[in-house]
């Protein structure tokens, strides 16, 4: 979680314009990946690494221009779509604006929920329900039994899918939320084991 958190991070970090992905989703393979899991030989571990910028545009200062491959705010595939994406007006938004580092938020916290809970948002609803439901606003429901998601994650992954861009928490805030999650469950596991006695 923390290598795509961090290559999001490195994207809004360009120098001279955030790089917005666009098209954050799927580990699932039902509409095809966009994280690509390979053997680091540096780090000598499995990293994440982003994937598919088709998407993907530099956020300019004033909005105006934009270098986008692609001119439909709904390429994406709508269960990880943020809601602006699909009707910027209802937000008060241009087309060009709906695009924004807090609509990757939302979708890396789709892709999230998604690697937590082994299936994709809306699983087991059909691709013109999930539609619906995103177009009015609906997140998905939070899984029973999912040890992964406690209600501290499902609260934060609820404030990353404010209707309210400006609501959502911070790439930063995201990563710091993960990072202390990952550290917990270190140290209970590393606690649990107990040595053995001769």
């Amino acid at each position: 979680l923390l290598d795509i958190i961090d290559g999001v991070s490195y994207l809004h970090s360009h120098p001279s314009a955030p790089i917005i992905h666009g098209d954050l989703k799927g580990v699932s393979g039902i509409t095809g990946n966009n994280i690509l899991i390979d053997f680091d030989v540096t780090r000598q571990r499995q990293t994440a690494r982003l994937i598919d910028f088709g998407l993907s545009h530099i956020m300019e200062a004033d909005m105006e221009h934009e270098a986008a491959t692609t001119s439909t705010a709904t390429s994406g595939n709508a269960r990880w779509l943020a809601f602006e994406r699909f009707d910027p007006e209802q937000y008060g938004l241009r087309q060009s604006e709906s695009r924004t580092t807090k609509s990757d938020v939302f979708e890396l916290t789709r892709t999230i929920f998604e690697i937590l809970t082994g299936g994709p948002p809306f699983q087991g609803m059909p691709d013109y329900r999930a539609l619906n439901a995103v177009l009015r606003g609906s997140n998905p429901e939070r899984p029973d039994g999912c040890r992964w998601i406690d209600d501290d994650r499902w609260n934060l992954m609820l404030k990353c899918w404010s209707p309210d861009r400006d609501a959502r928490p911070s790439l930063d805030a995201l990563r710091q939320d993960i990072d202390q999650s990952i550290w917990l469950d270190l140290f209970l596991v590393s606690s649990r084991i107990v040595p053995e006695r001769r």
